[in-house]
């Protein structure tokens, strides 16, 4: 191919990235520092740009005039203005865009803001997570749809060290997400506490993740009356996940986050031979098919997690059997076979496609 520069616009965090979307935006943004050199991309960190927006701004600008494709790989709000301002500077200056969605946000944002349709068309591609996605933007009139699903570099698990586990033994059990109530860690609290005797816990909840701030005091106070077995672990190092959920019996991820897209947190559990425990909500049944890598519950019910935990306890072949399943799985997500789409657009991909353009 002949050299092109690429810009990529995105959260890439700070020092410490802990949410999925700054992980996300790394991973692609060094696999295309490794496919095209480093003189070859450039990039703009919108962390905390309220702080800065002047520069994050010109930045911005400068990142599109000097690139000949640009990935955006922006949330719900950056999505309103970057999408804004490069379709005003599509008019001085042709650019292949390419929109990398994070999250399962986008129907519904199309939904409530049909103009920006017509700029969504004018993009090179727009990458989607899941298959249900892609079907739903199809479904609204925007065609330039692929699908890359949520990927991981990580170190995946050794099958021979899948820890096994025998009836009426101790069961850890973790949440690995934003400790939000959207994410349902009330609810998964509220499974183990029904499942323990007082006096004598066997079940353990451990809690990852980044605490959203309006969360904070009453995911405090509703830890507190149980902290022998409910513990808040802290922002778990994203490169070391395997070696952190390999120890546990489950995943549990009651979600009805209204934005989830495919959450990076399966893919670790994929990549740690770990059962899941998931809500049958929103795109999470495509990825987590019950009775074969997990169970799905009712979103918002203790009782339908409970009852989850207990599928998978009360018959441990078939979950030595979901364990295998699991790393069998991770194959699916490795980083170098799901960005060969982006690879070929990037490559092979015309600038500013007439299909669609002006439309």
């Amino acid at each position: 191919m002949r050299k092109c520069k690429i810009g990529l616009w995105g959260q890439l965090g700070g020092k410490n990235p802990a949410d999925g979307q700054a992980i996300k935006t790394i991973y692609v943004l060094n696999k295309i520092k490794d496919r095209y050199g480093l003189k070859n991309v450039k990039h703009v960190n919108t962390n905390q740009w309220k702080k800065r927006p002047l520069r994050v701004l010109l930045k911005t600008i400068n990142l599109f005039f000097r690139s000949n494709v640009i990935i955006i790989m922006p949330a719900n709000n950056g999505l309103r203005v970057i999408s804004k301002l490069y379709n005003f500077l599509l008019l001085f200056k042709k650019a292949k865009i390419v929109y990398f969605v994070i999250g399962g946000f986008l129907p519904k944002f199309v939904d409530e803001n049909p103009r920006y349709k017509k700029i969504f068309r004018k993009y090179e591609m727009l990458f989607v997570e899941t298959k249900n996605m892609k079907s739903s933007l199809i479904e609204r009139g925007i065609s330039n749809v692929s699908l890359i699903p949520n990927f991981k570099i990580i170190k995946r698990i050794n099958p021979e060290l899948l820890k096994t586990f025998e009836q009426g033994s101790t069961i850890k059990l973790c949440t690995f997400s934003r400790v939000t109530a959207s994410k349902g860690i009330i609810e998964a609290i509220d499974a183990v506490v029904s499942m323990n005797d007082d006096k004598n816990p066997r079940y353990f909840l451990d809690i990852y993740g980044m605490i959203d701030i309006e969360f904070e005091s009453e995911f405090n106070k509703k830890i507190a009356p149980y902290s022998s077995f409910v513990k808040y672990k802290g922002i778990a190092p994203f490169n070391e996940a395997t070696q952190i959920l390999s120890d546990y019996f489950a995943l549990l991820f009651p979600t009805y986050y209204h934005g989830e897209g495919f959450a990076g947190c399966l893919i670790d559990a994929f990549y740690s031979g770990l059962p899941i425990v998931a809500t049958d909500w929103l795109y999470n049944s495509e990825i987590v098919k019950d009775g074969y890598n997990g169970y799905l519950c009712t979103p918002r019910s203790a009782k339908s997690i409970r009852d989850c935990i207990i599928k998978l306890e009360s018959n441990l072949p078939h979950y030595m059997i979901i364990k295998m399943n699991n790393y069998n799985e991770s194959f699916k997500y490795d980083a170098d076979i799901a960005l060969k789409p982006l690879f070929e657009t990037i490559e092979n991909g015309s600038i500013n496609r007439k299909k669609g353009q002006g439309a």
